[in-house]
């Protein structure tokens, strides 16, 4: 068969074990891990011999064209990726935070369409800033199209911060989704 790339010797890491192997990729996908039987045919060949190979990381935590008072982050989805990329880092997961009374899913397309010059796989974790009409409806619809995190805040109250009331109101919603919330947490 032929494959477009064979790291060869390589010691892999994986969730799973760490064991010296040949790795096959074809179309950018891994698609066979064992010793290389010398039947198959690469267009490019690499000697991993004493490195290791690990997966892509993931940094759940970046601001990549993030707005403040200040102006505009110094990175937006294209630059902070390259540097990522340079790093091993090939998940980036963001931050949606809409407007007081946004709708979530509006705030989560207008963050996708940010992110159209992304050179790595990304996804985001959303803020629920407020509770108003339909945000259960919001939650849910987010959740059917991958969005299992969302963030929220008890500092920063004049803005996205929400008090205990209405903290308690997302949880049971977060909670009755089976989403993970994560708090930036002040009190």
């Amino acid at each position: 068969m032929k494959y477009d790339l064979l790291i060869k010797n390589g010691t892999i890491v994986s969730s799973e074990n760490i064991i010296r192997s040949d790795l096959y990729i074809s179309a950018g996908i891994i698609s066979r891990i064992t010793e290389n039987t010398g039947k198959d045919t690469f267009t490019k060949e690499i000697d991993a011999g004493g490195r290791y190979i690990f997966p892509g990381g993931i940094d759940p935590h970046v601001h990549m064209h993030l707005s403040t008072p200040a102006g505009y982050s110094s990175d937006d989805f294209r630059t902070g990726g390259i540097a990522a990329l340079y790093g091993g880092t090939t998940t980036l997961i963001d931050f949606v935070t809409p407007r007081k009374g946004q709708d979530l899913t509006e705030a989560f397309n207008d963050r996708i369409k940010e992110a159209e010059n992304a050179v790595t796989d990304f996804s985001f974790h959303v803020s629920p800033v407020d509770i108003h009409p339909g945000i259960e409806l919001e939650i849910e619809k987010l959740i059917q199209q991958g969005i299992t995190s969302f963030k929220v805040y008890t500092a920063y109250k004049e803005t996205i911060g929400l008090d205990d009331s209405v903290l308690y109101e997302i949880m049971q919603i977060i909670a009755k989704n089976n989403a993970l919330m994560t708090v930036h947490a002040e009190t």
